[in-house]
């Protein structure tokens, strides 16, 4: 009997990667789309935060190949000033 957790990720094929890959990109455009037009988002304090945690849990996924993580790492180090002051952060 072995104390070790299985890895989920053992068997990943690669549409599965281009699947979480493209949600990954979901999260990034709705960011953007956030920043773009804050005042459209002004009844959900928490979008960004939770888009950004997402991305930081799914940059940290070990199956990546050859998937571009610049929109990624962009979108997690947006600057939300505008988006913060609309609550007062």
């Amino acid at each position: 009997m072995s104390d070790s957790a299985p890895n989920p990720f053992e068997n990943i094929t690669a549409d599965e990667i281009t699947d979480h890959y493209n949600a990954a990109m979901d999260s990034v455009n709705l960011i953007n789309a956030v920043i773009a037009d804050p005042e459209a988002y002004s009844n959900d304090e928490t979008v960004i935060d939770r888009n950004v945690r997402h991305l930081q849990i799914v940059v940290a996924w070990p199956f990546w190949t050859t998937e571009d993580m610049t929109p990624l790492n962009a979108a997690i180090a947006v600057d939300t000033t505008e988006f913060d002051a609309l609550f007062g952060d």
